[in-house]
């Protein structure tokens, strides 16, 4: 599997994941970034290439 086949499979597992009302919308994409387990994916939609690269999100809540 491809960088990008990976890149898909995870973007389609973090939108598609508990749709209550299975609606069908339709989005036309050039370029994004999104994450998952610690890797990060820059995604360029138009080019089917992708930049997978380590990736740690610290959540930090204002007290």
């Amino acid at each position: 599997m491809t960088d990008f086949e990976k890149a898909m499979t995870v973007m389609g597992e973090l939108f598609a994941k508990d749709c209550l009302y299975k609606c069908y919308i339709k989005i036309e994409l050039d370029h994004g970034f999104f994450y998952k387990d610690g890797t990060g994916y820059r995604v360029d939609f138009m080019n089917k290439k992708v930049e997978a690269f380590p990736f740690i999100f610290d959540i930090v809540i204002p007290g």
